[in-house]
């Protein structure tokens, strides 16, 4: 691991300590409006996650409900809803299977529907289906790069060995037309090989 990856890690980990009061045990006892203010808070914060599912569970014993709600809520800052997302990878329930599959398919949200890409690679690799693959397929050669970009990237995390053939695709039909997507791909194949060859 690079010294900077490293430092960033630690650096997470101290600020996730620091709102320790956010996620601890005796919070969920405290009234609703703190724990949302407290759950609010949790979703301002920049690079702050829980050291686990379980952490959050914890802190918020509705964790799950609360942030598919705000996900959903088209109502929500961008922020807040793309937030709620990556910390739903840290509850890979079918629930949030289903939710996040969701806002792949129709958030109203480009960002969003990026993000949601990569976290139905990043949360739920190991057991996608036919249908899951062909969606990261489709978006893997869509026209918009962010979309194409995360979930090449998402491709990484999934064991299936459609993934394997999605980024060879990718590699070679985008090697002229969109060469950044093409080296992305290939970096990204690369990444994955050695993840399941550990």
């Amino acid at each position: 691991m690079k010294p900077l990856n490293l430092f960033a890690r630690r650096l997470g980990v101290v600020a996730a300590l620091a709102l320790t009061p956010a996620l601890t045990s005796t919070a969920h006892a405290e009234p609703a409006r703190t724990s949302e203010a407290r759950l609010d808070a949790l979703l301002d914060a920049i690079d702050v996650v829980p050291p686990s599912g379980a952490a959050l569970l914890t802190a918020f014993p509705d964790a799950e409900a609360r942030l598919i709600a705000i996900a959903q809520d088209a109502r929500r800052s961008s922020w807040h809803r793309q937030r709620a997302l990556s910390l739903l990878s840290f509850l890979p329930s079918e629930r949030t299977r289903a939710a996040v599959l969701g806002l792949c398919e129709a958030s109203g949200d480009r960002e969003l529907t990026g993000l949601a890409t990569y976290t139905l690679g990043r949360a739920f690799g190991s057991t996608l289906g036919t249908r899951e693959l062909a969606l990261l397929e489709r978006r893997a050669l869509d026209a918009d790069p962010n979309l194409a970009e995360q979930a090449v990237r998402a491709l990484r995390w999934v064991d299936h060995a459609e993934a394997k053939r999605i980024l060879t695709r990718v590699v070679t039909e985008t090697k002229t037309t969109r060469p950044e997507l093409s080296r992305l791909a290939a970096t990204t194949q690369a990444r994955r090989q050695a993840r399941l060859s550990r």
